[in-house]
């Protein structure tokens, strides 16, 4: 048996539902109102099959209403519900259907209905039990740590930088005892509301964790390590590695605004220092001109290691003017030809990151002397 505690969080900001106007919501419109918000099917066999609930909603509004759009949790839900207008004092019906195959234990599903009245969005939830086989269990979770088994040891996410996304880890104890997650440690972008939870024999959990892309800070690839406290004497200490790249989000830009926006240009994209000494720093000024109509920001300047820095003469370029990218390379434990590049994030949309390269050979100091 599986027991499942599942830790939700509504995440509003992982979806982009664009402005109110799109579709069509007025102050004559209508208004959802659910006879259910929430159904719980109990014990359903993950052999037996999807399973559906169809929840019934009335229009209290003040004009027709129209379901433009149902947001799912989770691939393994999907939807039907009316497409036609449903006119003032009339009922309409969202149905759900869960699919249990290869999701033991313990569900929670969210569907997030879109419409052109209000509310905009709102939430039903299918909860419920899925009964498997214990076999299932080591292919479900196919990464040991200890005495534990995860579903995944990494995961690897892109996120907006002003959204929210999250996954789900599945850990299960494959033991004949009891064991104990103490505490989740994670990184300040991330949100982890699980603690203390107790994992019978062969039983699991999924944990949800949320990562607000706002708070990471910094555009660019990252590497967060959540930190599980267990009590599995083998392994007490277990992590799990997100890769995440924060981006810039464009999506909100109007047809007006991307043809008012800043263009990027660089010219000339990779430049040779020469040839160095070892421990020596190199350095090539790239002209970064903006092309476009409006101010070109430069948001961050990224290099691929520590060995590549860069400094810009103004981070700020008006439109059709000039600024230098100065890169500098430091070529300590280098040797032979080196090649690295360096990343201009700007708020060019159709050109966000620009990717620059310098390269050198490097020579050791009284045995390979320069000019050779």
């Amino acid at each position: 048996m599986m027991r499942n505690i599942i830790s939700t969080f509504l995440v509003l900001g992982v979806f982009s539902f664009g402005a109110t106007a799109q579709f069509g919501k007025t102050k004559t419109g209508g208004s959802i109102q659910f006879a259910e918000d929430k159904f719980n099917f109990g014990e359903v066999k993950e052999e037996g099959g999807s399973v559906s609930h169809t929840f019934a909603f009335k229009n209290v509004g003040k004009g027709p209403l129209r379901i433009v759009n149902v947001l799912t949790s989770c691939g393994c839900t999907t939807s039907d519900w009316t497409q036609t207008a449903v006119n003032l004092g009339e009922s309409g019906y969202i149905k759900a259907t869960f699919d249990p195959k290869n999701r033991p234990g313990r569900f929670s599903r969210t569907l997030t209905i879109i419409t052109n009245g209000t509310p905009e969005s709102s939430v039903i939830t299918l909860d419920g039990y899925v009964g498997s086989a214990n076999r299932e269990m080591l292919r479900m979770f196919p990464h040991e740590f200890g005495n534990m088994r995860f579903s995944a040891k990494e995961f690897d996410l892109t996120i907006k930088e002003d959204k929210l996304d999250s996954v789900w880890l599945g850990v299960y104890n494959p033991t004949n005892k009891n064991m104990l997650i103490r505490t989740v440690i994670s990184p300040y972008p991330m949100r982890v509301e699980t603690q203390d939870i107790l994992l019978g024999p062969e039983s699991g959990e999924n944990i949800l964790m949320l990562y607000n892309g706002a708070l990471a800070k910094q555009l660019g690839p990252r590497k967060d390590t959540v930190h599980f406290v267990t009590s599995d004497d083998t392994l007490p200490n277990k992590f799990v590695v997100l890769k995440v790249n924060i981006v810039q989000n464009f999506d909100k830009l109007t047809s007006e605004q991307k043809a008012n926006a800043p263009v990027i240009e660089v010219l000339k994209k990779q430049a040779n220092v020469g040839e160095l000494y070892l421990g020596e720093v190199g350095s090539y000024s790239f002209e970064v001109t903006n092309k476009g109509k409006s101010d070109l920001v430069i948001r961050r300047l990224m290099g691929a290691d520590a060995s590549i820095t860069a400094k810009a003469s103004s981070m700020v370029i008006k439109k059709g003017a000039k600024a230098k990218v100065t890169v500098s390379l430091n070529t300590k434990g280098t040797h032979g030809m080196v090649d690295k590049t360096l990343t201009i994030i700007s708020n060019d949309p159709a050109n966000a990151n620009t990717v620059l390269k310098v390269s050198a050979k490097v020579v050791i100091p009284g045995i390979e002397p320069i000019g050779n």
